[in-house]
């Protein structure tokens, strides 16, 4: 039995030793038996996390609230005072919160467990010989690994083989500069930041393509000894969690100045000091919005839940709030409209163009040469190649995918092509060189292959590949040959051209030498064609009704963008479309000056992605990008939402807000779509908050002021906290999407707040007209003779009732109450009966009426009290009509 993850000085050991140590050879890998065997002798290669339900935590943490220990410290007081009834009451106070809070808290979490758990990187190992994709947690010792720039190395690793291997370590040591690896063995004592034999897991492969072989998985790893030490993170505060956070503390400063202002009213008015107590407490419970923060992330965690049934993972929670203020979408072409099931649909050579149209057999020939080019140079492989053709799974991005099964279809297969002229070496493609190469051995020395941009090998090439043999590449035959380009672009199709040279060197010359492509041998066109999504069109006309304007951004040839821009519904009659070239002319204020009129950008580098971002935002839009590659990274963290495809490298992923499961534009509507009902959402529960609490300290503190005696008792204030809050705003989180709600919002959808000057105001009117009505009933109680106790047993019950009233009103905040959906939000009505049964438990059980000094009212009453409901209702609704328009305009 090995001995597995014990050593610490791997990089010393000959690679020999390391693979009879692991007992696995460097080319076949493991069997999968044998690493299903270590993986449960071992277990998976996962870090544990703090990702975990924890009932008792969560109780704990309502306790923690320092109102809950102001209400704990006035309930034994109250006790000690004898006045035992408001202890009871104080006490239950706190249990409903509790519960509530417990509620709240456990759902958010239930849903970030969830979502973590679509959180899965993927891996290449080469196992009974064949590479093939795993979850990284399969991961074992002794599985050799195949590392391509944009991976995330799985596990720590020792260096088999590599070509131009950068790697970057900062997830280890905090340096941003990628460190180049090497092959061999180093000194025993070398420090860890000089292994360069090692790669380490967490480290992000920058650039060249690498095997290695795994030494340590999970905890034994550099990185899982770093989080072992470090133990748990703090989870993410949001900007707005974070705003509501300061505001709450801010506003029970304000609340508490309030509160202590009206202890000293009502002393000076005559009122004994428990009962002055009593009622402070009570109202800065009501008033002080304790609950906000737990509500705006439960409201975030289940429009996270809502996304993610619709095809997108948000990986954190500041895109879950600016989603819905996302206005300007910048899309890629490949995978988002297009469905990424790229297929050579013609293969055009110089021979065609300029040799016999007769010779049919050398065309036929041609074509294979430039589809074993394209073989030569794919970067895709098939993971199961012993299955049948049906069965075959690749690997690799579309178009290298798209190659390799054509040369297969045409008979130009890689182990035969391999076994002829063996692969020495290999460029992968890249976005900033864009072309990939490959160096071959021959009889006569070596051969270089190359495919890429047509633009770049058309630049350079110097003869083209005719009947058998070389022609100079004169004027006009590369004036046909870039007509021939423009056709085949015109159709909507990806081009590459494909080139060779003879060479007599044993690795692939530097690539950004002048004489890289001296002497280079252009052999012919090799066209794609990636058919539109069947929802793309539909997508992008919701995507412009609601406001959004999409903006193409893609690496492939002008021609080819128009196209599919035009065929996806993109303006581009009124609208440039710009090329890489032209962009990277501008200046960031010529840029800032034209991006509103641009519509396709083509043939753009990755690092021209992260200008055109910066771009829009200074002109205030709120800018959602899409990207799947290495190089897409800085403009992908650049953007307010980085939208990464699921398709795309792990980096990709890693610097992305959201991950589209489902690589397509209609998803990312979807997502923005679920953000405004979030935006909405978080509004709504703000609103009420503090609408709320407002009342009841302009009530208490008015009442004091103009010399009336407190018109609720402070046991009926902490009671009415409980009927007309708690579930009641946690119900607000579950409200559907309005039926408007991808319909343009003010000022094309440029909303990057959720507090606005409108919604202050509406809360201040909501406020002040739910007083003067409850005023109004007060001084029309007190001149037709009711005594104090049922006037206040009353108040107490326009209260309750004016907080139901209020939240079924705020279930939209653009549409009247008569126009909301009845069964929209069943949670809503659960919250509404218990509510409602709190409330007839006050006034049926007697001994809680006496707790609450609630006394008998008739019939009467109660209907005196739902008609200053109603009213107060019709001028909420006005108060909502003035804001729906403010809205429009804003």
């Amino acid at each position: 039995m090995i001995s597995l993850q014990k050593k610490d000085a791997w990089h010393a050991v000959s690679e020999h030793e390391l693979s009879k140590h692991f007992e696995v050879h460097p080319h076949e890998g493991l069997g999968k038996e044998e690493a299903k065997r270590r993986k449960e002798r071992i277990g998976e290669n996962r870090i544990s996390g703090s990702e975990e339900f924890h009932l008792l935590r969560i109780i704990l943490h309502q306790f923690a609230n320092p109102l809950v220990l102001i209400l704990l410290a006035a309930a034994v007081i109250s006790f000690f005072l004898d006045e035992r009834a408001d202890a009871l009451v104080i006490v239950f106070t706190v249990l409903v919160n509790t519960v509530v809070g417990v509620v709240q808290e456990g759902k958010a979490s239930r849903a970030f467990i969830k979502l973590q758990e679509h959180v899965t990187r993927r891996a290449v190992v080469v196992r009974d010989g064949a590479e093939q994709e795993v979850i990284s947690t399969d991961i074992v010792p002794g599985d050799v690994i195949v590392l391509r720039a944009g991976d995330y190395v799985p596990a720590d690793a020792r260096m088999l083989d590599g070509r131009n291997v950068r790697i970057n370590e900062s997830a280890l040591t905090g340096e941003w500069i990628g460190v180049d690896k090497k092959i061999g063995t180093l000194p025993e004592h070398t420090h860890l930041t000089d292994r360069t034999n090692m790669v380490w897991a967490g480290t992000l492969v920058e650039e060249g393509l690498a095997r290695a072989l795994v030494v340590n998985t999970a905890h034994y790893t550099e990185f899982g000894k770093i989080s072992l030490m470090v133990g748990t993170t703090r989870k993410e505060k949001t900007p707005l969690q974070r705003d509501m956070a300061s505001l709450a503390k801010l506003i029970s400063v304000v609340v508490l100045g309030t509160v202590g202002v009206i202890f000293a009213l009502g002393l000076l008015r005559g009122e004994s000091a428990t009962e002055m107590f009593l009622t402070s407490v009570a109202i800065a419970v009501a008033a002080v919005p304790e609950g906000l923060p737990v509500a705006v992330t439960v409201i975030l965690a289940l429009g996270m839940e809502r996304i993610l049934k619709s095809g997108g993972l948000v990986k954190k929670l500041t895109a879950a709030e600016t989603l819905g203020s996302t206005n300007i979408i910048l899309t890629d072409k490949t995978g988002t409209l297009t469905q990424a099931n790229m297929q050579v649909s013609k293969v055009v050579t110089g021979s065609q163009l300029f040799g016999d149209p007769s010779d049919v057999l050398t065309q036929e020939a041609h074509a294979s040469a430039a589809l074993i080019i394209g073989v030569s140079t794919s970067g895709a492989f098939i993971e199961n190649p012993d299955a049948d053709l049906s069965e075959w799974i690749t690997r690799g991005t579309p178009t290298d995918r798209a190659m390799l099964l054509a040369g297969i279809q045409a008979g130009v297969r890689p182990v035969h092509v391999f076994a002829e002229n063996p692969r020495i070496d290999f460029l992968p493609f890249e976005a900033e060189r864009r072309f990939s190469a490959s160096l071959h051995k021959t009889k006569k020395g070596t051969l270089l292959r190359i495919t890429g941009a047509p633009e770049v090998l058309l630049k350079y090439a110097a003869r083209v590949y005719v009947g058998g043999r070389t022609l100079i590449l004169t004027k006009q035959r590369l004036e046909a040959l870039q007509k021939a380009h423009e056709h085949l672009s015109q159709g909507g199709n990806r081009v590459l051209a494909t080139a060779f040279r003879l060479e007599t060197a044993e690795k692939i010359p530097t690539a950004d030498t002048a004489d890289f492509f001296e002497k280079l041998v252009f052999v012919g066109f090799i066209a794609f064609h990636d058919p539109l999504r069947p929802d793309a069109v539909e997508s992008m006309q919701l995507a412009r009704q609601a406001g959004l304007r999409a903006v193409m951004v893609t690496g492939d040839h002008r021609l080819t963008a128009e196209r599919i821009a035009k065929e996806v519904g993109i303006d581009t009659a009124n609208y440039a479309v710009v090329e890489g070239d032209d962009l990277e002319a501008m200046s960031p204020e010529a840029l800032a000056e034209r991006v509103e009129s641009i519509a396709v950008y083509a043939r753009v580098l990755p690092h021209q992605k992260l200008r055109i971002v910066e771009a829009w935002q200074k002109k205030g839009a709120v800018v959602a990008m899409t990207g799947d590659g290495v190089n897409d990274a800085p403009a992908l963290k650049r953007a307010d939402v980085g939208v990464a495809l699921g398709s795309g490298t792990e980096v990709a992923k890693e610097a992305s807000d959201i991950v589209l499961l489902e690589d397509s534009f209609s998803v990312l509507v979807k997502a923005i779509e679920q953000g405004r009902v979030i935006v909405d959402n978080l509004r709504k529960v703000i609103t009420f908050v503090f609408a709320t609490g407002f009342t009841e300290i302009i009530l208490v503190g008015g009442a004091l002021l103009l010399g009336f005696p407190l018109p609720v008792r402070a046991t009926q204030i902490l009671w009415t906290n409980i009927v007309g809050g708690g579930l009641l705003t946690f119900a607000f989180a579950f409200e559907p999407k309005e039926q408007d709600v991808m319909k343009p919002r003010g000022n094309g959808g440029r909303e990057r707040r959720i507090f606005t000057r409108q919604m202050w105001f509406l809360i201040f009117i909501i406020g002040i007209a739910t007083d003067l009505v409850l005023f109004g009933l007060f001084l029309y109680l007190q001149w037709n003779g009711y005594e104090l106790a049922r006037i206040r047993t009353l108040m107490f019950l326009g209260l309750a009732i004016d907080s139901i009233f209020f939240g079924y009103s705020l279930r939209s905040l653009r549409r009247p109450l008569w126009n909301i959906s009845f069964l929209g939000n069943l949670f809503f009505w659960l919250a509404l009966a218990i509510s409602l049964s709190l409330l007839m438990l006050a006034f049926l059980f007697e001994s809680l009426s006496n707790i609450l000094s609630l006394v008998s009212i008739s019939f009467s009453d109660v209907g005196l009290i739902l008609l200053f409901g109603i009213s107060n209702i019709l001028l909420i609704e006005v108060g909502k009509w003035w804001f729906i328009r403010r809205e429009q305009v804003e």
